[in-house]
């Protein structure tokens, strides 16, 4: 049976300057410990261990036409929206003889 390693107040505190900036496996590999143990460990101290790459955008990636942004077209569905309430408005009107 193999026995654990008991943490060293060090290593506590390198885990802690670690946490959210590396991955995992990071971690695992720069204090020499498996997975699981880091993550009982960060369980441990109510530490979180997401860990988000910043991603980089493609050169090829064009953004399209201003406006568009990326999650449902920016200000651009909006803008649409509007313009078809007010015409939907304007034949009402028209309609009532308003």
């Amino acid at each position: 049976m193999r026995r654990k390693k008991r943490w060293t107040d060090a290593e506590v505190e390198k885990l802690r300057s670690m946490v959210g900036k590396h991955s995992q496996d990071q971690i695992a590999q720069e204090l020499g410990r498996p997975r699981g143990s880091i993550a009982t460990k960060t369980s441990e101290l109510n530490l979180s261990l997401g860990f988000h790459r910043r991603r980089q955008n493609p050169a090829s990636m064009d953004p399209g036409p201003a406006g568009m942004g990326r999650r449902w077209g920016g200000t651009f569905w909006l803008v649409l929206l509007l313009s078809a309430w007010r015409a939907a408005a304007l034949r009402y009107r028209t309609r009532r003889g308003v």
